[in-house]
């Protein structure tokens, strides 16, 4: 089975069965246009498809116009099994097409993140604040849509008193990467982490007026901070049950969520320089784009080259997004070569 009739099979049985009878026609519109192609405009992409020129641009608008479109992938996380209580899911923003976008993604310890869901902010954020209290609200809404809440993995810039208070209250177990000049209180004495003794790699501090562990990774990164010097990994965290190595190789994998805006930026082309002024319509254009990634990471022949890729540790091989567009092109030229010869 080639690589597109695969891509067929799969949204015959898994995702199309799952939309309205109402919306069916004009969601498969989008996956072809939207989820099979990189992006170059809403009209380009969709005169990709349809041929009529104005049929095209009409159908673009009545799909990036349409919210009930937007609200059928949240329900096809849980359909696909993308994601389950016991995985730890990478959270970051990054900006796209003029938007700050608050990611969710799964950790696959294969290169790159699944984008789970996603929330949209716009800048400046003018009261003192708001941004903790969205990225708290995005956690509820989250936690909400699965009916539970895994493990949650943060970078620097998370450290937030109100957070971690929201991330305890709600329960939710969580990584967050601290500055090493945080202070807190170690045995009654109030010190930045960089000042822990050089023998405390798993300790219990004193943190926004709670107890919680901070672990510190032996190796130093490979980052450097604002003078030029390599640093340790300091992670707070509620976690009383892991191992240092594993909540250090947890915090490790937060960057596939870094790996996968790259792809989603120049792979499927969503760059910055795009401006998109309505949110609806980025909205639907980035979901989309994601599932371009649920679909490249749950096809059985794709499944077959990550497992190539990791166990040859051949780095510089294809993104996993890459490699379905290619292939997808390839078969297609196969098919016009197949034509020609006749």
């Amino acid at each position: 089975m080639n690589i597109i009739q695969e891509t067929f099979s799969f949204l015959q049985s898994r995702i199309l069965p799952e939309i309205s009878g109402k919306h069916k026609r004009l969601f498969s519109f989008g996956i072809h246009a939207l989820s099979l192609h990189p992006f170059v405009s809403l009209n380009g992409n969709a005169r990709m498809v349809v041929p009529n020129r104005s049929t095209a641009e009409s159908k673009i608008f009545r799909l990036v116009s349409n919210e009930t479109i937007a609200t059928y992938f949240p329900t096809l996380i849980n359909h696909l099994h993308l994601v389950d209580s016991d995985d730890i899911v990478n959270v970051d923003f990054s900006s796209f097409c003029g938007f700050e976008v608050l990611t969710f993604a799964k950790q696959t310890r294969l290169g790159r993140a699944i984008p789970l869901y996603f929330e949209l902010l716009r800048y400046p954020i003018v009261d003192p604040g708001s941004q903790t209290l969205c990225i708290i609200s995005a956690i509820t809404r989250f936690k909400k849509m699965l009916g539970f809440c895994p493990t949650l993995v943060f970078d620097r810039g998370f450290e937030l008193p109100r957070l971690v208070e929201a991330l305890l209250n709600a329960t939710i177990r969580f990584y967050i990467r601290m500055r090493k000049d945080k202070h807190i209180l170690y045995q009654g004495n109030d010190i930045p982490l960089r000042n822990l003794p050089w023998y405390e790699k798993d300790a219990t501090v004193t943190i926004y007026g709670k107890r919680l562990r901070v672990v510190v990774s032996e190796k130093l990164s490979e980052r450097t901070d604002s003078q030029g010097k390599e640093e340790s990994w300091y992670i707070l965290t509620n976690d009383t049950t892991f191992s240092k190595k594993q909540i250090i190789a947890s915090y490790y994998f937060r960057f596939e969520i870094e790996e996968t805006f790259k792809d989603l930026k120049h792979i499927n082309r969503l760059k910055t320089f795009f401006p998109i002024k309505k949110k609806l319509t980025f909205t639907i254009l980035l979901w989309f784009s994601i599932l371009t990634i649920w679909i490249a990471f749950l096809l059985e022949g794709i499944q077959q080259y990550l497992f190539l890729r990791i166990t040859q540790k051949k780095r510089k091989k294809l993104a996993v997004t890459r490699f379905f567009f290619e292939s997808i092109q390839q078969a297609k030229n196969i098919l016009v070569q197949e034509v020609f010869a006749m």
